[in-house]
């Protein structure tokens, strides 16, 4: 076997789970993670939308609130994890690097970025009888011996759900305290179990007892992705085969959110949009559109994906992939004439600082230098030695450590990000031109790990004519039967709109209905009910006798043998790239000079800069 490049740092690369893959001496690829999500969302009650909205959590509460809607999976995190650098702390694929950016928090959860970090001072080691007394309910018993590890969130969840319209301002407060508790819970799950830690508490009495503030006073949203990038990182050092899975800890909801804008693997079709989106009272972000809008995928994401997800992340190349998904395109299908709300924007000047991220005892290097193309900028070739912190602080634990107050020990991250995280910033104000991408594609073919396996997949056979039969459609013919369910789709869905009209007469309407029925009969016995496309995101199908487990279609319109892509505004479950422009960029592990289309965002990102300057400008005067 070809011997292949490290993953920058010794250790990392000897413990990174992703040596079972290249390792002769394992037969299975690591286990698939578990995920620690909670199964029963709080709906959000009326008296705690001034408080949430005050603090910048409203838009998160209503994601939390609508799990209904979202569909964890936990082979595709499995799969991103598989190829997270702790190092640099991005995602290695084989044209380059991507990784989740403060730009993206802001974007997808509306979350504040400016404020002080979320570190805690000392936790009283009475903190459960505190607990007990606020709550005016004794908390249950901890089954391990000494002190409970946090406060369970079924527990507040059964006691505090629900809240009478009636109820006095004392009983509102112990509910929103509750609430408080069950949201930062799911915010930042943690390996002991469903629980929000101790040091956590400390913020949601200050949420509760101190007077609404002008401006968000925490910056959650760095917190949030310092806390996603130690989940990564803890993660790829679990290697071993035990009879209980590994746990993953990292927002879920973030990450996945993540992934569906930038990555075409494991990403549904949206096949009926929510237009305009609107959570009512709520928050409308660039993530509404996967949360309210109805997707089509797989009926079965869970477990048996893995294998096909690495598969298809090994053949993935530069043209799938969603460089820059905050273009003025993107924003316009979203918000249309309505503007972007200004907390997505209010804290754009803090996205390319050079300051560490900090979350209770976490403190996370973050490097956007290394990926400009996701901010529509010009990539540089990216320092040999990545900023970075000592190992020691990069691991730090809080085991065994309960008494420690981490606001005096993290001082100094705590004075950096007070101080500097508005001087720091990454100085580069070039737009990215594909054109230029040459030099950091031949440095990053040498310098980095592009795949985690030493050859590529073998590319799959097609299906056998019984398997054809089977699925009831044949390999030939995917793109058009495609095509087909997309109009029909969209038949269906102007044939109700029609039935809800107002002003419609009980004939139109019946009309209107014989539509809907007839496009839906002529479904069913298509056999289209289950969302199997052999052409999915241009990447071969594996061999399965499970057809569930291919993911949807995001085949674009007008795409098939010798065609161009074109986009239609209607659609947006698709991805959106800025002008597409023929030129000759290097595929990794393709061959040389081959040609291929790849995304031009200079326009694009120019245009969605202005807009997001022109808000953020607005937000801060």
């Amino acid at each position: 076997m070809a011997e292949m490049p490290q993953l920058l740092n010794g250790y990392h690369d000897n413990h990174h789970r992703c040596q079972l893959f290249i390792n002769p001496n394992h037969e299975n690829p690591p286990q698939t993670f578990r995920l620690r999500t909670v199964k029963t969302p709080w709906s959000i009650h009326n008296r705690f939308l001034e408080h949430l909205e005050a603090y910048g959590l409203l838009h998160f509460a209503n994601i939390a609130a609508r799990r209904g809607s979202f569909t964890a999976d936990p082979s595709l995190l499995t799969s991103l994890v598989d190829r997270w650098r702790p190092k640099t702390h991005t995602f290695h694929f084989r044209c380059g690097e991507l990784a989740p950016a403060l730009k993206d928090v802001s974007m997808i959860t509306a979350l504040p970025i400016r404020g002080v970090p979320v570190v805690h001072p000392r936790v009283s080691s009475n903190w459960p009888a505190d607990v007990s007394a606020r709550l005016r309910l004794e908390m249950p018993i901890s089954d391990r011996s000494g002190q409970p590890r946090g406060v369970p969130l079924s527990w507040l969840h059964i006691n505090f759900e629900i809240l009478s319209t009636h109820a006095d301002p004392e009983t509102t407060k112990r509910h929103l305290f509750a609430y408080l508790l069950w949201l930062f819970g799911v915010m930042f799950p943690n390996s002991h179990g469903e629980i929000v830690l101790p040091g956590l508490i400390y913020f949601a009495t200050k949420i509760v007892d101190e007077p609404l503030p002008q401006n968000p006073p925490y910056s959650v949203g760095s917190a949030l992705l310092s806390h996603t990038y130690r989940g990564l990182c803890d993660a790829t050092q679990k290697t071993a085969f035990t009879s209980k899975a590994p746990l993953l800890c990292v927002s879920y909801e973030f990450l996945h959110l993540w992934s569906r804008e930038y990555l075409p693997v494991g990403r549904p079709r949206i096949v009926e949009p929510a237009t305009p989106y609107n959570y009512g009272e709520g928050v409308v972000t660039m993530s509404s559109r996967w949360m309210l809008g109805r997707k089509k995928w797989s009926t079965k994401i869970a477990k048996n994906c893995y294998p096909i997800y690495h598969d298809q992340f090994e053949l993935l190349n530069d043209s799938l992939i969603t460089w820059n998904p905050w273009t003025e395109a993107h924003i316009d299908m979203v918000f249309g004439s309505q503007h972007m709300p200004v907390k997505c924007v209010r804290d754009s000047a803090f996205w390319m600082t050079r300051c560490n991220l900090l979350y209770l005892w976490f403190v996370e290097p973050y490097n956007p230098d290394r990926v400009m193309r996701q901010f529509g900028l010009y990539q540089d070739i990216p320092s040999p030695v990545p900023r970075c912190i000592d190992e020691e602080t990069h691991k730090m634990s809080n085991m065994g450590r309960s008494g420690v107050d981490w606001n005096a020990e993290n001082i100094e991250w705590i004075n950096q990000w007070n101080n500097e995280a508005l001087q720091n910033i990454v100085p580069q104000q070039r737009t990215y031109d594909a054109t230029t991408t040459e030099a950091y594609y031949n440095w990053y073919r040498i310098s980095m790990r592009t795949r985690l396996t030493s050859e590529p997949p073998t590319m799959p056979t097609h299906p056998t004519h019984m398997e054809q039969l089977q699925r009831r459609m044949d390999t030939s013919s995917a793109y058009y039967r495609d095509s087909a369910i997309d109009i029909c789709t969209q038949v269906q869905a102007m044939a109700r709109e029609g039935m809800q009209a107002q002003g419609i007469d009980p004939k139109g309407r019946s009309f209107f209905k014989k539509i809907s029925e007839f496009v839906s009969t002529r479904f069913t016995r298509c056999g289209i009910e289950n969302d199997v496309v052999t052409a999915a995101y241009n990447i071969p199908e594996p061999r399965s006798a499970r057809p569930s487990v291919a993911p949807s279609s995001s085949m674009r319109w007008g795409e098939g043998p010798n065609t161009t892509s074109t986009l239609p505004r209607h659609d947006s479950s698709l991805p959106i790239h800025g002008q597409t422009s023929q030129v000759n960029a290097p595929d990794l592990g393709s061959t040389p000079g081959q040609t291929h289309f790849v995304e031009h965002d200079a326009y694009t990102a120019y245009g969605a800069h202005s807009r997001i300057s022109a808000i953020s400008a607005h937000a801060r005067d």
